[in-house]
């Protein structure tokens, strides 16, 4: 019989279990470590088994799944039992709106629930393989699915029960200690930006535009000026928000010389009257006098951090629409829990909040989530995502606000770029289209080069074909990547156009997962083809069609001969279905769409800034 022993955080007591009972496991295996941690193992070698890290790519499809019971399931219910608790009592006792445990139960998903699940579904995929699974949590909270639970898939020492229970004593009156601490820094933090005295005027916009703090990405810069128009969106008449403060040099030259209006929003000062009434007295005093009279009644803090969080966005929200009256702010990212409280404290000044979908998902793994008006690429997201939209109001624009009006453009001007005149009169050009990848994501380094090969591969009995691939990620920076480019003929790396500008050139589309670019491609008219090596088989287009989506190397290359040697595709109803449903409609107006919606918004019968209207 194996036995596998899971570990999901290594710290001194599984270290130590590991000393006392480590030789009775074929295996150790560990989720998360310090590298202090790992290093005290790797130390200890001969007298503990050294550990290795399971990752989601050890299980293709594990990511999926993890994301999808998290969002869907885990963390819900995590919540709910507990709803009595102190810390969302006081958060909601602050915040005075039961609709801010959104933004609570969005940061503990991404603050615990994530790691749980993933500690869950890796030993379901670790059960179907090994005789015995034993399993050292942190913590003594158990999360389930309808599957069941980690009981149901492993066993638990009976030094881990122990040990958690008496550290989550522990836990409880480390916080009863640190509480009077983290909330005087808070006000301090707040404090040191400076007060406003006497009477506040705000300053009027009928826009406020989400920033990064690293600037303008000048690398791809129609992400960032898709929005403008040169009326009520010209960048002078909006007002841009850094997150934090602007660190970007480059950025500030161009916004101080053109006269750009800009804020950075944790450095607004703060009103006499508010840091007196909110932070002092709501925050501080009756925080600290709420914490400090339950906390030891409570034995878990997965919901504290969260609660202090919502919290601490609460009134750096209420600072920033002290000083500025926005008709309505739009997000840049629609998964942020930020959003959801500055939706919140924007309502209570009779401002509003805009957002759009930015991702072609396959998995309903954002569930929290409330703008006034959220933008979907189609009717099927509007479906797909029915849980998560329960709370705002949503509007169909189509896919590809970042670039695809772009695309639209070009085609109607019958643009082809110099380089590829030539190519494109004697060989069929075919772009490869990658994705994003991460260590722990769905789509690894390993994935990506994987997914690179197979194509290219597959693609080489076609001699009057050329490979475009366009990286999105840093692909070309790694020599991976580079050593397999070079093994084939016939591929031509673009580093210089704009995906955007790709697309029209290209007679085929082949994408890893359920990329953008898809979609996109299809409203433009491209033949498009999925291959999907993720180990993920519930693909968002697989129903369509099988023609459209493959899993495997057998069928992609059925998939090639019938559109690169038969020339043939799907029928034009399936296609006529796929892009109304996906991505709405082709025409050039998605940015458009989008400002029309924001644009609705707007207060009658004020003026746009230019330079300084202010609302008492």
């Amino acid at each position: 019989m194996r036995r596998v022993l899971l570990i999901e955080s290594i710290n001194l007591t599984s270290i130590a279990y590991l000393l006392a009972a480590g030789r009775r496991f074929d295996a150790v295996r560990y989720l998360f470590s310090s590298p202090r941690m790992l290093a005290a193992c790797t130390m200890l070698r001969g007298l503990v088994p050294v550990p290795e890290k399971i990752e989601y790519a050890d299980f293709p499809g594990s990511y999926f799944d993890a994301q999808e019971a998290a969002t869907q399931r885990i963390n819900d219910a995590l919540c709910e039992e507990r709803s009595g608790n102190l810390y969302r009592r006081m958060m909601l006792r602050f915040c005075k709106n039961p609709l801010f445990e959104l933004a609570m139960r969005n940061e503990v998903n991404i603050r615990y629930t994530q790691y749980r699940a993933k500690a869950l579904i890796l030993l379901r995929y670790l059960a179907k393989e090994q005789d015995e699974i034993w399993f050292f949590p942190r913590d003594s909270i158990t999360v389930r699915t309808p599957e069941g639970g980690i009981g149901d898939c492993a066993r638990i020492p009976a030094v881990a029960s122990i040990r958690n229970a008496a550290a989550d004593r522990i836990r409880a009156l480390l916080w009863f200690c640190a509480a009077p601490v983290i909330l005087c820094g808070v006000a301090a933090v707040l404090l040191g930006r400076g007060l406003l005295f006497g009477p506040v005027s705000r300053q009027h916009y009928r826009v406020g535009y989400d920033m990064p703090d690293s600037g303008v990405q000048w690398h791809r810069g129609y992400h960032e000026f898709f929005l403008y128009d040169t009326a009520d969106f010209h960048p002078r008449e909006v007002l841009h928000v850094f997150r934090g403060a602007l660190h970007d040099e480059r950025t500030r030259q161009v916004f101080d010389r053109y006269g750009y209006p800009r804020a950075d929003f944790r450095r607004c000062k703060v009103p006499l009257h508010l840091y007196l009434r909110r932070v002092l007295s709501d925050f501080l005093l009756k925080g600290c006098w709420s914490w400090l009279t339950g906390i030891v009644a409570e034995k878990s803090a997965c919901t504290c951090i969260p609660a202090l969080a919502v919290m601490k966005m609460t009134l750096e929200a209420e600072i920033f629409y002290a000083s500025y009256d926005i008709d309505v702010f739009v997000a840049r990212d629609d998964f942020n829990p930020f959003h959801i409280v500055r939706t919140l404290v924007a309502r209570e000044h009779d401002n509003r909040t805009a957002s759009f979908s930015i991702g072609d998902y396959s998995i309903q793994n954002i569930n929290y989530i409330l703008f006034d008006t959220y933008a979907l690429w189609g009717d099927f997201y509007r479906e797909f995502h029915e849980k998560s939209l329960r709370h705002g109001g949503t509007a169909v624009i189509g896919a590809g606000i970042y670039g695809i009006d772009k695309t639209h453009e070009f085609l109607q001007r019958g643009y082809l770029p110099e380089k590829y005149r030539e190519r494109a009169a004697s060989h069929r050009l075919v772009l490869i289209a990658g994705t994003s990848y991460a260590p722990d994501i769905f789509v690894t380094k390993e994935t990506q080069l994987a997914f690179y090969r197979t194509v290219l591969e597959a693609t080489d009995a076609y001699p009057d074909v050329i490979r475009v691939i366009r990286p999105k990620a840093d692909e070309l920076q790694d020599r991976d990547f580079a050593a397999l480019f070079s093994e084939f003929e016939r591929v031509l790396i673009e580093t210089e156009l704009w995906i955007y500008r790709v697309i029209p050139v290209c007679d085929l589309v082949i994408c890893l997962g359920s990329t953008s670019i898809g979609i996109e491609s299809l409203l433009a008219g491209k033949k498009v083809l999925y291959y999907d090596n993720t180990g993920w088989r519930r693909h968002i287009y697989a129903p369509y069609s099988e023609y459209l989506v493959a899993f495997t190397r057998a069928e992609l290359d059925r998939n090639l001969a019938r559109v690169l040697r038969d020339d043939t595709y799907l029928d034009d109803a399936t296609l006529q279905a796929i892009r109304t449903r996906h991505g709405y409609r082709f025409d050039g107006n998605v940015a458009e769409r989008f400002r029309a919606l924001c644009r609705g918004h707007f207060r009658t019968g004020g003026e746009g800034r230019a330079g300084g209207r202010e609302r008492a």
